[in-house]
Parts: structure tokens; sequence; C-alpha cells
């Protein structure tokens, strides 16, 4: 047993504007990013403006799906720092609930 062997991401569109998460996908590679950006455009059908983590696989989706109307697209923390907090408070949940589940199974 390999630890994180099995591990699937799971992809977190964040509108700024509407300050929430709109939209979630669990998959990997280029068909998940892809996956996540048509969840984006059936809520939002005029996106202005794309931030990554620099992942390739958005270069590469976002190549294949043709996309050229996007006013910026642009990689880097500094413009993902809302996602990237929001993401350490879901790992920092997730690892105390399944701290909490271990601890009662033994009892």
């Amino acid at each position: 047993y390999k630890k994180g062997a099995n591990k699937t991401p799971i992809w977190l569109a964040y509108s700024r504007w509407r300050d929430k998460i709109i939209a979630i996908h669990i998959g990997k590679g280029i068909k998940a990013a892809k996956e996540l950006y048509y969840k984006v455009k059936n809520i939002t059908p005029n996106i202005q403006k794309i931030y990554t983590d620099g992942n390739s696989c958005y270069d590469i989706a976002f190549k294949e799906l043709g996309i050229d109307n996007i006013l910026e697209i642009s990689k880097g923390k500094t413009k993902t720092h809302m996602i990237e907090a929001i993401n350490s408070s879901l790992r920092d949940n997730i690892a105390r609930m399944n701290r909490k589940r271990t601890l009662n199974v033994g009892k």
C-alpha cells in the first residue's frame, strides 16, 4: 500500500464576484479541467477572466476547447489565494473528521 496512490483531485471553481465556490468536479487530468469549464460555463456563460494555479492541464484543455474569448487567463498564486484558503480549510476539516472517525472506531 502506497500512501496517496489512489488520490483523485477535487477541482473547485471560485467566483470572486459571487465570493463562493460555483462548481465542483472530481476527476483527473485534461478531461477533468474541461468538465469543470463546462460546469462553470453553464452557470456563468460570460466568463471574462480565468485564474489558475499553473497546472498544465488547463493550458492543454483551453487550447483543445478553443477558448479565445476570455479577456485574461493568468497563472500564479497571487490571483488564486482565495481558493487556496478554502482548499486549506477543507483539508483541515476533512483531516479532523478522519481523526474523529478513527478514534471512535477503536472504542
